[in-house]
């Protein structure tokens, strides 16, 4: 199962970027991208953005249209003899076109302000689905490093880009019919002044969308890089890493490290926009060449037949020609920066087809209330990219009568059998079987919710002592003596006591009233919080590697006293006496060498045996 799902995101991501090109990422992405800002955006937002953008591509002919009639109308008033009508008729046209540059102005802040919104309702939209089909997606696909740099690269440029996306087609619209209007007009003039607003822009179209793709391609290139330059200003910026820092004297390597991909980062972009500049400039001086030709073909049009044209109309052309100019840049600028933003889009586009395709949560029977047993049949695992077994061949049975202790060397597979039993990875070979059924055929989150665990590498949560308790049973937060009696048990209630603030400090020195625990006290809180949770099935890996000897005593007691009708496992390298476990079973290279009680395996005189008179030889030099 692991297997195909690595196989499966890596073959889609590679299969995906094997066939970027301007011409599928643009039939692929926009429709989609539409479709999103449709689905997110809302049908009365974008009706209005819509209407706000028709209307802000034709006011502009109609400013220059009324423009042209001002100057007719005063060149009128200065050579006709009814001057008093004809000025009356001049000030009419300058307040018509009053109105019209006043409107121009409100739809222009009315569509600024309803991108906004819309930018920011898209973004919350689609950082929420982000978060939601991370958490849905098959924990296996993680370990996938293309996968995982595409949900980084979705997560960082996504909302980002769909919210810039729009404003660049309602401006690219806008500027369309401002073109199409202002082509219309100038048609009247010359058949080819249209065409020469078209053609002069088209290099810089291209521009665009080839220093859009380079840089898309300079991005995927440097996903790594820019993850590890994050982990490290991180770490230089962490309060819990510096000491160990601080003290190996790596502060100033680790730093040099950061800023040397920082100034690689730096000179890659440097260079390419100083690229994209020289061609920029160099297609806005055809455009500005094309503008002189365009101008003086008017002026002289105007002069050579000057009872054909009128003053204002010769303004009127030349605006015309400008401000299709401008638009026209402005369109082909659009869709070239439309086409970079969709490349990113791609990502978020590939994200959610994998995270479709890898999906882990799904419907499955309910774990029955009572779990008489979880047995492993013949399971071997190994991880994808390697051909070495974690586990193989291991066979063993857990139920509710006994306490098993598993124990081994590091390397043994001990962590990885818990991951099995919560099914973050699926079995190699063989399967796990609970009440004699497959694992697979129960609900991820009902199987889940049975299983409480004491990880080895547990979470320091920012946050209250109460929150980190209360986290292990979120349906007991209002239970305050709940809260207190698990605390207890996990002997947390020592050191609770001598807080400011009790259950209710903030565990966090970079919070206001924030305090720091040791490693041991943050560990008591974990198991207080595996207490909270009150699960049928109990694994606990490691869980007093971090505490005293009183501590861990007290907690070894909890663990053999736990009722029976609970499956407990405990795993650890720590080899207490007799008493602990019902059965140890010894691991050794991903298989099962050695099985029994404390007292049998010690007569056996076998690897066990070694092993804990190494460890009973460690423990006296305490």
């Amino acid at each position: 199962m692991y297997e195909r799902h690595f196989l499966r995101c890596h073959e889609a991501v590679r299969r995906t970027r094997a066939g970027l090109n301007r011409f599928a990422v643009t039939w692929r992405i926009l429709p989609f991208a539409v479709a999103t800002v449709g689905r997110f955006g809302g049908v009365l937002l974008l009706t209005v953005i819509a209407a706000t953008t028709v209307l802000s591509g034709i006011l502009p002919t109609v400013n220059v249209y009324l423009h042209k009639l001002v100057i007719d109308a005063v060149a009128g008033t200065l050579d006709s003899a009814a001057r008093s009508g004809t000025f009356r008729i001049a000030v009419l046209y300058i307040a018509l076109q009053s109105a019209v540059m006043i409107f121009m102005r409100i739809a222009s802040q009315a569509e600024t302000l309803l991108n906004q919104l819309l930018a920011q309702r898209l973004s919350l939209r689609i950082n929420t689905e982000i978060m939601e089909r991370s958490f849905q997606v098959s924990y296996a696909c993680f370990d996938d490093p293309h996968f995982y740099n595409t949900i980084k690269r979705a997560s960082a440029e996504s909302s980002r880009r769909l919210s810039d996306l729009l404003p660049l087609v309602t401006g690219g619209l806008q500027a369309c019919i401002t073109l199409a209007a202002m082509a219309l007009l100038l048609a009247r003039f010359s058949l080819w002044l249209p065409f020469l607003l078209l053609g002069v822009c088209l290099p810089l179209v291209v521009v665009q969308g080839t220093y859009g793709e380079r840089q898309y391609h300079l991005e995927v290139s440097r996903t790594e890089d820019k993850r590890m330059a994050e982990y490290l200003r991180n770490l230089l910026l962490d309060r819990v890493s510096l000491p160990e820092i601080l003290s190996y004297g790596i502060w100033g390597h680790l730093f040099h490290k950061w800023k040397a991909l920082n100034v690689r980062f730096f000179q890659q972009d440097l260079r390419l926009r100083l690229r994209q500049t020289i061609a920029q400039t160099l297609a806005m001086g055809t455009m500005a060449m094309s503008t002189a030709i365009a101008m003086g073909y008017i002026v002289y049009r105007g002069t050579v037949h000057p009872e054909s044209v009128s003053i204002g109309d010769i303004l009127m052309y030349m605006t015309a020609f400008t401000s299709g100019l401008a638009s026209s840049r402005s369109a082909f600028q659009s869709i070239g920066r439309m086409y970079e933003n969709m490349l990113f889009l791609h990502d978020y586009r590939t994200f959610r087809d994998l995270t479709a395709a890898t999906r882990s949560v799904g419907a499955g029977e309910r774990v029955p209330e009572q779990i008489r047993s979880i047995e492993l049949r013949h399971v071997s695992f190994k991880y994808p990219g390697s051909g070495q077994y974690v586990l193989r061949d291991v066979n063993l049975l857990f139920e509710p009568s006994e306490k098993v202790l598993i124990v081994g060397p590091n390397g043994a597979g001990k962590t990885t059998l818990v991951r099995l039993l919560l099914r973050l990875y699926e079995p190699t070979q063989g399967e796990i079987l609970l009440n004699g059924r497959d694992l697979r055929n129960y609900d991820i989150e009902s199987l889940r919710r049975n299983i409480g665990v004491v990880f080895q590498d547990f979470l320091h949560y920012v946050g209250t002592i109460r929150e980190n308790i209360v986290y292990g049973d979120l349906q007991g937060i209002d239970d305050g003596e709940k809260i207190v009696r698990v605390a207890a048990r996990a002997n947390v209630d020592s050191f609770v006591s001598r807080l400011p603030q009790g259950y209710d400090t903030m565990l966090c020195k970079q919070f206001a009233n924030g305090q720091e625990l040791s490693q041991g006290q943050w560990q008591r809180i974990a198991m207080a919080r595996f207490f909270m949770k009150n699960a049928p099935v109990c694994l606990y890996d490691e869980p007093t590697a971090s505490l005293d000897i009183e501590t861990e005593w007290r907690l070894l007691s909890e663990l053999s006293g736990m009722a029976s009708d609970r499956i407990c496992i405990l795993i650890t390298h720590r080899l207490s006496g007799s008493g602990i476990a019902d059965k140890i079973v010894l691991l050794r290279d991903g298989r099962v060498q050695e099985s029994g009680t404390y007292e049998s395996l010690m007569a056996e005189g076998g690897n066990f045996t070694t092993l804990a008179d190494l460890y009973k030889a460690c423990h006296s030099l305490r």
